[in-house]
């Protein structure tokens, strides 16, 4: 059977990490997180979180990443390359025809589900906080993650945070559960270390 090398794009808090994650939990799929993501750095300029682990561990050459990501060698156990994109990554620059080789898909979100997964925080008020972390324990526990904070024991966290980093108007808020410590930059769940207690 050919290889099949899908190039998924989606914009912010679509779910692009969870299809991902499912993904990659078929034994025949090579998953690929977000490969434009070192390029896109390093010719924007922005200070993303994690940026200098990001930029010493990915190219940044965008030929060489299409080529890559177009015909670039796998495992001989895989059928499938599940390549994680996100559209901003994708700079005027790079040249569109340089990705013919991949069947391209368009992962869209329903926009009230996408923005109840983006707390904003106005002044004193954190948009939609109560859906948004309810939402995330039910995530956690379907799941099947161990020891979810409680509702208020996130929202103290929150709010903690905020006020440490002296943020009060114009934030965005992405609240992540990990069952570990990362240890790479990717999102494979093989590179996170259970914490220790």
């Amino acid at each position: 059977m050919p290889l099949i090398r899908i190039a998924m794009w989606s914009g912010p808090r679509n779910i692009s990490t969870a299809m991902m994650r499912s993904w990659g939990n078929r034994a025949d799929c090579l998953v690929i997180d977000e490969p434009f993501y070192a390029y896109y750095l390093s010719r924007t300029g922005l200070d993303h979180p994690g940026r200098d682990a990001i930029l010493d561990n990915q190219p940044n050459d965008w030929p060489a990443v299409a080529a890559a990501l177009t015909s670039g060698p796998v495992p001989t156990e895989i059928s499938v390359t599940y390549q994680k994109h996100m559209t901003h990554h994708l700079l005027p620059e790079i040249d569109r025809s340089a990705l013919d080789g991949l069947r391209h898909a368009f992962l869209i979100r329903d926009p009230a589900q996408m923005l109840l997964s983006y707390a904003k925080v106005r002044g004193e008020r954190i948009f939609a906080l109560d859906e948004h972390l309810a939402r995330l324990q039910r995530s956690a526990r379907a799941l099947a993650f161990v020891e979810v904070p409680s509702v208020a024991e996130l929202t103290d966290q929150v709010r903690r945070t905020l006020a440490a980093n002296d943020m009060r108007d114009d934030v965005h808020i992405r609240l992540t559960l990990t069952r570990g410590v990362k240890i790479t930059s990717g999102m494979d769940r093989g590179s996170t270390r259970a914490a220790r207690r």
